[in-house]
């Protein structure tokens, strides 16, 4: 019986990795490095990445949100908050999102995935939670581009601008 459920696990294993090697994956690349990604997200994170490389210096901060973290490297960028994504409840409380605001004074490039978070019982960012750190974007940055992938899985990144440049 034992060895019976081991042969089950090894063919569902054995199934599920031709499964998941069939997927299309393309690669992403910036100054920091490169990572393989789904092919209906390729295209919004290398159109996020080209504009960050052309829009800012390496090193300089820059906002990714909620949850970009793996293009801070990617970009060779620094993330201006302590924070290393901007999930619901990252920023739990109205003085979180001040303090996060404040930090945000010198970034002058934000890149936004705009996708509802439903797994996490919430819209997208700046619509159900972080509403502040998301109406300062709105008032201080101007939306400059949209990238967006294609088929199952796509994602659609937001590129903001600050206004004042």
């Amino acid at each position: 019986l034992g060895a019976l459920w081991l042969g089950v696990l090894a063919l569902c294993t054995a199934g599920l990795l031709v499964h998941d090697g069939t997927d299309e994956s393309a690669t992403v690349r910036g100054p920091g490095g490169s990572i393989a990604a789904p092919e209906a997200q390729a295209g919004a994170y290398q159109g996020a990445l080209d504009a960050i490389a052309r829009l800012t210096r390496p090193g300089e901060p820059v906002l990714l949100a909620p949850q970009l973290t793996a293009l801070y490297t990617i970009a060779d960028r620094s993330n201006p908050l302590p924070e290393i994504s901007l999930l619901p409840g990252a920023l739990a409380t109205r003085a979180d999102e001040d303090a996060a605001i404040e930090r945000l004074r010198d970034v002058r490039v934000a890149v936004i995935d705009r996708r509802p978070l439903t797994e996490y019982g919430h819209g997208a960012f700046g619509t159900t939670f972080d509403r502040r750190l998301g109406a300062y974007l709105r008032g201080e940055f101007r939306r400059v581009s949209t990238f967006g992938g294609t088929g199952d899985g796509a994602v659609s990144l937001e590129l903001w601008q600050r206004s004042a440049q």
